[in-house]
């Protein structure tokens, strides 16, 4: 299965998102000046799209106190974000890929009474 991994922390007295997924790589700050609500609807969205557009089963993993080089995919340790923003942050992009998923389609059957084609 392949991986795309989330990588969050502080730099610079920023908070730093980035995502990595195959040779895709997006990064998004946030610095304070904006709710926390609309800049995660933000990011979420980015990377939620970021994520579909993928076409495969991905195995998704946030690494809290990371941050990557996505030229050399070099990581290093950097000062983590509270777990609470983090857990934030993790289901507004469950929430994202879930309203952006293409909807799966099941056929419905239906049983009328007395036929139950030997079904108790």
């Amino acid at each position: 299965m392949e991986r795309a991994f989330i990588f969050t922390g502080k730099v610079n007295g920023k908070e730093s998102y980035q995502l990595l997924v195959n040779l895709s790589y997006v990064f998004r700050t946030y610095d304070g000046t904006e709710e926390r609500a609309a800049s995660y609807e933000e990011i979420s969205d980015v990377f939620a799209r970021t994520i579909l557009k993928q076409h495969s089963n991905l195995e998704l993993g946030i690494m809290n106190g990371y941050s990557i080089n996505p030229e050399t995919i070099e990581m290093k340790e950097i000062p983590k974000l509270e777990e609470a923003y983090v857990s934030q942050l993790k289901e507004a992009i469950r929430t994202k890929l879930i309203s952006l998923a293409p909807r799966l389609t099941y056929p419905v059957y239906s049983r009328k009474k007395g036929n139950n084609n030997g079904i108790n």
